[in-house]
């Protein structure tokens, strides 16, 4: 009778499925010192991120024309706000598809917006890339008021 449960026991454990944890769960969250200190140098790290990586670390965003298509079809000329640019990743696919659109390219990281000016499509006719945090810049110096059409914030 004890061989019958500790053979029934056997055939459970082999049966149920065994979970591998990958990654461990976080016993704490971060620290306000720390959290504080990333948000308060978010500038500086972008801009060391982008010195590193230049514009080769996140990949042209080719698919946006396919999701966001609808929104530029239609009569007139249309006006992009592009929050956080980086080195264009969003701004130079949809140019190269949508040629007449206009877009107001803005980051943070002086660098990113550095690198967005040297792009070889860059062009001052199709983009104003300028250096500005949302959080404390007024936009109103940089872009006139009611004039945007689309706002993209990947």
């Amino acid at each position: 009778m004890a061989s019958d449960v500790q053979e029934g026991e056997e055939q459970e454990q082999q049966q149920a499925p065994q979970r591998i944890q990958i990654f461990p769960t976080p016993t704490n969250a971060i620290t306000p010192f720390w959290r504080e200190k990333y948000e308060r140098e978010a500038k500086k790290y972008w801009d060391i991120f982008y010195k590193r990586h230049q514009d080769r670390f996140f990949k042209d965003r080719h698919y946006l024309d396919k999701e966001w298509g609808h929104y530029f079809s239609g009569s007139g000329k249309k006006v992009l706000l592009e929050v956080g640019c980086g080195a264009g990743n969003t701004i130079f696919p949809l140019l190269a598809t949508y040629p007449d659109v206009f877009v107001y390219a803005c980051d943070f990281s002086p660098r990113a917006v550095n690198l967005v000016k040297m792009h070889r499509d860059f062009k001052e006719s199709q983009v104003s890339a300028f250096v500005c945090d949302l959080t404390v810049d007024d936009l109103i110096k940089e872009i006139p008021p009611s004039s945007i059409d689309i706002v993209t914030m990947v």
